[in-house]
């Protein structure tokens, strides 16, 4: 059944009506977003403007459902209507214009859609949501999972919320159930043993939960060849466990948790007669009724010595890299890979606690025993250096099973043995052929703190560098995050961004950069900056040394970049070591206007004059 001619012809006026309806208000809206943008730099600190705030956030939520660009159109209806409006009074007058506007348009849509409503209506189908296709409802679906980090937007690791009306939605029918089990499993987690590759390959050859994995997350926690001896293994422990105690009574443990103060203080207790019994049984004198405890300790480092050994031949086989590499390859969206040695939510918080309410602490303490180490807790015990000779097998075994990568994300703690990362010479030009689709790479290493010999800093540097270049080697690359952060100290990683530069392949896609706690050559920052796109989406530096060079020219190159989004943090060498503490805050620490340091609002075009200069900053017109 279909509408009678006359009736269509009228239809198709009020959708075209209704369209151009729709049109003017989204202008009205940018224009009313703008306008309060405007105002709020004349007035920033007024009553009122703090609705306009609200309101500003309003139309940004409803510019990204449209995938609008809402900075880009900011800044070139700043320069049309930068004369124009000079005044907050005229600023006012144009606000009243442009609401009178709207709401005439509005009435104009509401009409539009009654009438339209009114021809319609009788020709309709009697549809349901059980009519849409798949993909929107799993688009739906998705709304309902919660918000999540995408993953080419600026240098924040996906995150997934898991919701209970996940859960919900699958008992409600069979079809809801089967298209919402892709949201099951986002991240695969897969530690260093048989049981997670066998889940692994689970997940991966699964028709419906394979699809919905966008992530697979290597987790090299590993076990230590300096235990081999149980006397280090056991006063290792027993030096953690101390620690242990020390700080859940200093913390007054029963006040940040649901357990009486008695029953905390009974745990504390037993802990310091556990403790004090290892610390006997290391002594090796003659000991009563202990026996039994030292058997236990012989038992659980025999199981220690095991499990030492089955790690090491797993990262040795090459049926390990070609399992991850075929599960990775087999599963359609999963195209980033991660590595974090961490110690992360998957695992169990006791797995790691030697108190646990109502446990038997022999048991926890061999539970605690048999974990592998996390990069944190080697770096910090200075023990023998985790063998991270996994990562360019892994990361390669993706494009041995035909699979490829858009996202490389690494997090450690330790360069472990440094020669571990760089590839061999014969593997280094398909490595990098595997790189070519590559958009994101970030790379967050601890420097190791303390007294370092000069020259294994050397070669480090070196085996970084090899490392790196290996990585972006290609002109894909959209995103880039380097974290060399020194640990507790302040230490700057000498970071040679030449070898980038050098590289014939393009930049012209790298408008996302973070640059961390490294140190930097100016001649090289520059060249690199010239290479990069001549508009930025995202450009951070955070604690950051220039070598040589000054930080007023390194600002002007930064603000020649227009970067959306620009972070300047703490920033060192230069002119900063010769700056008073005053000097520095106001123009690195001291947030001004948008919640943005001098130096950062000139990065942002806010200010006409670089605030390096003598003179104090003016407020661009």
């Amino acid at each position: 059944m279909t509408p009678a001619p006359e009736d269509l012809a009228i239809l198709k006026t009020a959708y075209d009506g209704l369209r151009a309806a729709n049109e003017q208000l989204r202008t009205a809206n940018l224009n009313i977003y703008h306008s309060m943008g405007m105002k709020l730099l004349y007035v920033p600190g007024s009553d009122e403007n703090q609705s306009h705030h609200k309101l500003m956030e309003q139309h940004k939520r409803r510019a990204a459902l449209s995938d609008q660009d809402v900075k880009r159109d900011w800044r070139q209806w700043l320069d049309r209507n930068r004369d124009v409006l000079d005044s907050a009074e005229v600023i006012d007058q144009e606000l009243d214009r442009v609401n009178a506007s709207k709401a005439e348009l509005e009435s104009v849509q509401t009409a539009l859609r009654a009438c339209i409503n009114r021809l319609s209506r009788p020709y309709l189908r009697n549809l349901t949501i059980l009519d849409l296709p798949d993909e929107i409802l799993l688009e739906i679906f998705e709304h309902v999972e919660g918000q999540h980090y995408p993953f080419t937007q600026y240098q924040f690791d996906p995150i997934w919320y898991p919701r209970r009306d996940i859960q919900t939605l699958r008992l409600v029918c069979r079809r809801f159930c089967s298209i919402s089990s892709q949201l099951l499993v986002r991240v695969v987690y897969v530690d260093l043993n048989q049981e997670s590759l066998t889940r692994l390959e689970e997940i991966s050859r699964h028709p419906t939960i394979s699809k919905g994995v966008h992530a697979v997350k290597i987790v090299p926690h590993m076990y230590n060849s300096s235990f081999t001896e149980i006397e280090h293994f056991v006063s290792y422990y027993a030096e953690e466990f101390e620690n242990q105690i020390d700080l859940n009574e200093r913390a007054k443990i029963w006040e940040l948790s649901k357990i009486s103060e008695d029953v905390a203080s009974d745990m504390i207790a037993r802990g310091k007669e556990l403790v004090a019994t290892l610390h006997r049984l290391l002594s090796w004198e003659p000991c009563e009724n202990e026996d039994h405890y030292r058997a236990l300790l012989f038992e659980i480092h025999e199981r220690y010595l095991v499990l030492l050994e089955r790690q090491d031949s797993l990262i040795q086989s090459d049926d390990f890299y070609r399992l991850v590499g075929s599960a990775i390859a087999r599963m359609p969206c999963a195209k980033s890979l991660m590595f974090d040695d961490s110690v992360h939510s998957w695992h169990a918080p006791s797995s790691r606690a030697l108190m646990v309410p109502g446990a038997d602490l022999w048991e926890r303490l061999s539970i605690c025993m048999l974990q592998p180490l996390t990069g944190y807790e080697v770096t910090r015990a200075h023990l023998e250096a985790p063998n991270y000779g996994c990562i360019i097998p892994l990361i390669d075994s993706v494009r041995r099973a035909g699979g490829f990568l858009r996202r490389l994300i690494i997090k450690i703690h330790s360069l472990g043995r440094p020669m571990d990362l760089v590839p061999a010479p014969d593997l280094r030009l398909d490595f990098s052929s595997g790189m070519q689709q590559l958009r994101r790479f970030s790379f967050e290493h601890e420097f190791p703190c303390g007294d370092e010999d000069s020259d294994d800093d050397e070669g480090q540097v070196t085996d970084l560098h090899e490392f790196l270049s290996a990585c972006l080697d290609t002109s894909s690359l959209q995103s880039l995050g380097l974290d060399l952060r020194g640990g507790e100290h302040e230490r700057h990683f000498p970071l040679c961004l030449r070898q980038i530069i050098n590289r014939k392949q393009s930049l012209y896609k790298l408008d996302d950069i973070f640059l961390g706690q490294c140190a930097l050559d100016y001649a090289d920052l520059i060249a690199f900056l010239r290479r990069l796109p001549k508009s930025m989406d995202y450009l951070s530096l955070s604690n950051v040394r220039l070598l040589n060079g000054s930080w007023r020219g390194t600002l002007d190159a930064l603000r020649e970049k227009r970067p959306r989004f620009a972070s300047l943090k703490a920033p060192a060498g230069a002119e900063c070591e010769d700056m008073s503490g005053e000097e520095y805050s106001r123009l690195f620490e001291e947030e001004q206007f948008g919640y943005r340091t001098n130096a950062e609002a000139y990065l942002l075009n806010r200010w006409i004059s670089n605030p390096m200069l003598a003179d104090p900053p003016e407020l661009e017109e």
